[in-house]
């Protein structure tokens, strides 16, 4: 910089700046009171040096060179121990000089008699580092050579907020200089002391903090720019932390005029601080900073065989020239992507491709079943000029079985997409009128959930392919969710919606989304189709199909297998699947690309059970039969849950035409899900079930899988009926249905850690009675093969119907005479001295 640095001393304090004005007051001891104030615009005084005479008894100052007709000033610097003076005219070419002590012994601080010779002729002392000391100050014109009216001021103005590394101010990087442009100011900043100085020119304190992330490019570009204060900066750039920072850059000149640009590269993910002055600290006022790295700063093309300049990450725009096969040529990252006119490239299973900006298709994109394109930005665009094809293969099915479709592409109809399933069987759902039909020429609507009937014609199970084809979804989608204005009507809540991408989502980001919280409970349902259709109804009816075969899944606690049975939902959302939601109220559900996974695309619905990655104390429970009777229940003790209902943790049984629904009970609602307040050394939760299994069919209890802290519990259940208390940890508990119905009293689980429970007439078994109604015999044994040595046989009115001494640990006993309906007090005394007494219906 062409720059003439005319005396513009400092003093060597901290930070105090002064601004002036004129009065005649002609010596030190007449010196006038300056007000200080926050700025220099305010209390400004005038002052007129044409009468003025020499202060010939005090040394001449340092600057300006001094040759009588000076006025005097006084001001007391604030607490803070900063002060500006400020002396500007237009018919003199001031200078100033500032002095402690007392008329007669003054000590000279600071002289200037040019802030920025010649574009700024007047004057300006800044004093740092004086707090609540009075200072004299001293107005005359350079050389003497003219005199007239000036204007002198004092302020101290306040400190910046980032006047130090430790508070510095955060940059938000964006793409280019002019996003995130943030208006800083250096007045009333100070010095830094640590660090050393900048290593570049033109330091003399009075700077600025702030700080910035590099991107995982490594690329970040600084700039400063004029915002109508300061003209002139220096900038450097610092690693580490405050206090032990290493400078790795400083810059004056590179930007327009005299502000700076520092163009760092090769620092992937990495913090800086940024220090920001100007020049010699002789002008003050804002300035504009950003910091910024471009979207897409590598390219790379593939040409059919391989990269042209490595292969790709997030940061790299992509040209595909060439067939590109990711089962192949592997999966990549993109910035953006374009496939060219009469190139493909195609995602194969369990694979994928990620454009975090744009995506642009010239050619072909073929997305087989299972793989996955995923688009990040939810401003990024879609350009389509070729062809796109998302290929769907459901899970394999019976003839008139159903599949639950969403459409991934925006402008499918429901006759192109599903045109190998039965035309005639395909429905959406009204939240208030059920099942509607949908014809084929109906446009799949974005986000909405469909039901459509397999091609029912050739041997079964089979599978049905899908193709949907035009522009993929992305970025954010609302799709509708109706609520009934009927209050307490629950069954008209109901919503069959889907996932609107090409790619698996995620089903606790979705559900835990700030803007679904209020519109939707946190709990999906995603049918499985294990089910075979009614043999009392049989047909390609939409009505014959069981509701048990919704696996269901809540965000907080975790998911549970469909009563018929089947895999347990991972808390993903396969591309093309649709799902049950429960709607809080009408509204919308917001989707968006945040929500959207590279993998588990493998679920429609077929699911693996996700390994817990976090810390959940979960337990789920299955109750079963030898003749493919199955229910699931989920309870889990979990942070932020309470033991009443919570819309994170809870889900709702979804009732139909169950043979069996197994339940927990709280606040009167009938849970698959059960989320509950952390773990405690005891609890108690309350167990129900519905069954149309007939009665003398036994049942199961069991744990089916554990997770977290539940391994060091002792698991029980209470049998209210039979007055039993089994542990679950052991064995499976089996018992015999009396009757058909409701059942909400019967059973309770029980964990206790200590693995005793605190109840006096708790008796930890070792062994079970299992009782099987034949058809002309009742078989009676125990679990473990103990010998029973006593079994005695009684009616509810206490009279003995049989006396056994079986010495066996299989007894078989004739039940021909005696009356079917008969309720059987049964009471066996095994070798070990344990006594069992249970009740059994005779069916």
């Amino acid at each position: 910089s062409a720059r003439s640095n005319q005396n513009n001393d400092r003093a060597g304090f901290d930070n105090v700046r002064l601004y002036e004005s004129s009065t005649t007051n002609d010596s030190c001891s007449n010196a006038t009171t300056l007000i200080v104030g926050t700025d220099n615009t305010h209390n400004i005084i005038s002052g007129d040096n044409s009468s003025a005479t020499d202060s010939g008894e005090l040394p001449n100052p340092t600057c300006g060179n001094y040759a009588g007709r000076d006025l005097w000033y006084t001001a007391l610097v604030p607490s803070s121990g900063i002060l500006t003076v400020e002396v500007t005219s237009t018919q003199i070419d001031p200078a100033v000089a500032v002095y402690t002590g007392s008329c007669g012994t003054l000590t000279q601080l600071a002289c200037n008699d040019d802030i920025n010779w010649p574009s700024n002729p007047n004057s300006r002392i800044e004093l740092i580092g004086l707090p609540n000391t009075t200072v004299y100050i001293r107005v005359w014109s350079y050389n003497d050579a003219t005199s007239g009216v000036f204007d002198i001021v004092a302020f101290s103005a306040p400190v910046p907020s980032n006047n130090d590394c430790a508070n510095a101010t955060i940059l938000t990087v964006g793409s280019t200089n002019t996003e995130n442009v943030v208006t800083g100011t250096n007045v009333g900043a100070t010095g830094t002391n640590p660090p050393p100085n900048p290593n570049c020119d033109g330091y003399l304190g009075g700077d600025v903090w702030y700080i910035a992330t590099i991107p995982g490019s490594g690329i970040l570009n600084i700039e400063t720019s004029n915002a109508g204060g300061i003209t002139d900066t220096g900038l450097a750039v610092y690693t580490g932390s405050c206090g032990s920072l290493t400078q790795i850059d400083c810059d004056a000149d590179s930007g327009p005029g005299f502000f700076s640009v520092i163009n760092l590269t090769g620092l992937p993910n990495t913090t800086v601080y940024i220090r920001v002055w100007e020049y010699q600290n002789n002008n003050f006022g804002e300035f504009n900073i950003v910091a910024y790295s471009p979207d897409c700063p590598f390219s790379t093309t593939w040409n059919g065989n391989n990269w042209n300049n490595g292969i790709p990450d997030e940061f790299t725009s992509v040209s595909i020239n060439g067939n590109y096969n990711t089962g192949l040529d592997g999966s990549f990252d993109s910035c953006d992507c374009t496939i060219n006119n009469g190139d493909i490239l195609t995602i194969s299973p369990n694979t994928y491709v990620l454009v975090d900006q744009d995506l642009i298709v010239n050619g072909t994109l073929e997305v087989e079943h299972e793989g996955s394109l995923v688009m990040v930005d939810n401003s990024g665009s879609l350009s389509v000029n070729g062809t796109i094809n998302i290929h769907k293969t459901s899970t394999p099915f019976n003839q008139y079985d159903y599949m639950y479709w969403s459409s991934p592409t925006s402008s499918e109809t429901i006759g192109s997409a599903l045109a190998t399933s039965e035309a005639s069987r395909i429905y959406r759902w009204d939240h208030q009128n059920g099942w509607i039909f949908t014809p084929g020429s109906t446009s799949m609507g974005v986000g909405a959930g469909y039901i459509a009937m397999g091609d029912t014609s050739g041997s079964f199970p089979k599978t049905q392919s899908v193709v949907f084809d035009g522009p993929v979804n992305t970025g954010t989608i609302a799709t509708p969710i109706g609520k009934s204005p009927n209050i307490g009507i629950t069954n008209f809540d109901w919503n069959l919606i889907g996932n609107p991408y090409p790619s698996a989502i995620d089903a606790n980001v979705l559900l835990n989304d700030p803007r679904n919280t209020s519109t939707v409970k946190a709990s999906i349902y995603l049918w499985t189709h294990n089910t075979q259709i009614s043999e009392l109804n049989p047909g390609p009816d939409k009505f014959n199909y069981s509701s048990n075969d919704y696996a269901s899944y809540t965000a907080g606690t975790g998911g549970v297998a469909a009563v018929s049975g089947g895999p347990v939902p991972n808390g993903f959302i396969a591309s093309g699947q649709a799902f049950f939601i429960q709607a809080l109220a009408a509204g919308t559900i917001t989707y968006d690309n945040a929500m959207r996974v590279t993998g588990n695309n493998n679920q429609l619905f077929r699911g693996n059970k996700k390994n817990s990655t976090d810390s959940k104390n979960r337990v789920w429970l299955d109750m079963k039969n030898d003749e493919g009777a199955f229910s699931q229940i989920l309870i889990g003790f979990i942070e932020g849950a309470t033991d009443g209902i919570d819309r994170n943790f809870d889900g709702a049984r979804f009732w139909g035409n169950s043979y069996l629904s197994f339940y927990s009970i709280t606040d009167e609602n009938y849970l698959a899900i059960n989320g509950k307040k952390p773990i405690t050394d005891e609890e108690s939760i309350k167990l129900g079930f519905y069954s149309t299994i007939n009665a003398g069919d036994s049942l199961k209890i069991s744990i089916a899988n554990l997770e977290g802290r539940l391994n060091e519990y002792a698991i029980y259940l209470k049998d209210h009926l039979l007055d039993i208390i089994h542990d679950l940890s052991i064995s499976d508990y089996e018992f015999v249905m009396e009757e058909k119905g409701v059942f909400n009293e019967r059973f309770e689980l029980l964990l206790s850690k200590s693995g005793v429970l605190a109840t006096e007439d708790f008796h930890s078994l070792t062994e079970e009675l299992i009782l099987i109604n034949k058809e002309d015999y009742l078989e009676v044994k125990t679990l473990n093969s103990t010998l029973i040595t006593s079994l005695n046989i009684y009616d509810l009115l206490g009279k003995t119907i049989l006396r056994r001494s079986p010495n066996n640990n299989r007894v078989n006993l004739d039940i021909t005479n005696i009356k079917k309906g008969t309720v059987l007090i049964v009471n066996a005394t095994l070798e070990n001295n344990q006594k069992i007494t249970m009740k059994f219906l005779i069916n």
